[in-house]
């Protein structure tokens, strides 16, 4: 199967928005962030926290520059099968269950390209969203999107050569359930020093007169460790 990545050399930066409070459904419901989190060079990919009556909330933000990212003079015609986003876990914690499991939501953010603001917070959208995947190892991680309405909409991006900005929500987030202690994921930011670790968006696509463009495969499986591993969903 034919394939792209998008590197995070001029095509992607990440943020995160990050929400306090003293009481978790406020948190989450709230329509702003409290704050941005290092824009550019963030390395914090969810937590949902509770330390000394304080909960905090953080929400990856994820921008992807596909007008300059290589993908084929023919994009119109492309038909995406597989989006893997690839990402080099350097952290990870949480006792509780479920805790470092998460999702990621296509959005609409409130300016184009990487600015990401307090207002992007509640920018996702509910019905547009992958699997479930969880965090279980220190390492670097396959996330095989496969979430028909997720696909489709990355596809429209790339026809476009437009812009792809993502949300990640923890499963504290998305369930409405209080935060023990701190669940949390952190990966190597875009601007990490070694280029491997860095994320990358990989798609894998055909073009509509069935003819490939440059190309390879994936694996199988929700996520892939470099030890072949999977992870189960909730």
């Amino acid at each position: 199967m034919p394939k792209n990545t998008i590197t995070p050399a001029g095509d992607s930066s990440f943020a995160a928005l990050q929400k306090t409070g003293a009481d978790w459904t406020t948190v989450i419901d709230a329509a702003s962030a409290s704050s941005i989190v290092d824009p550019g060079a963030t390395d914090g990919m969810f937590q949902g926290r509770l330390n000394s009556g304080t909960f905090t909330n953080r929400r990856g933000y994820m921008f992807f520059d596909l007008a300059g990212s290589g993908i084929p003079k023919k994009a119109q015609f492309i038909k995406l099968k597989q989006a893997n986003l690839k990402l080099t876990i350097s952290a990870q914690g949480g006792t509780q269950t479920n805790g470092k499991k998460f999702r990621i939501y296509a959005m609409n953010p409130t300016t184009a390209g990487f600015n990401p603001h307090v207002d992007d917070y509640n920018n996702y959208l509910s019905t547009v969203v992958s699997e479930t995947f969880e965090v279980t190892a220190s390492e670097q991680l396959t996330f095989q999107i496969k979430s028909g309405r997720l696909l489709r909409w990355i596809e429209s991006k790339i026809r476009k050569r437009s812009e792809l900005h993502l949300m990640v929500r923890c499963y504290n987030d998305m369930q409405d359930v209080d935060p023990v202690g701190n669940n949390r994921a952190i990966y190597r930011s875009p601007t990490y020093g070694t280029a491997s670790e860095r994320p990358k968006l990989v798609i894998g696509y055909k073009v509509a007169n069935n003819r490939l463009s440059a190309g390879g495969g994936f694996c199988s499986g929700n996520i892939i460790t470099p030890s072949r591993n999977g992870f189960g969903r909730f």
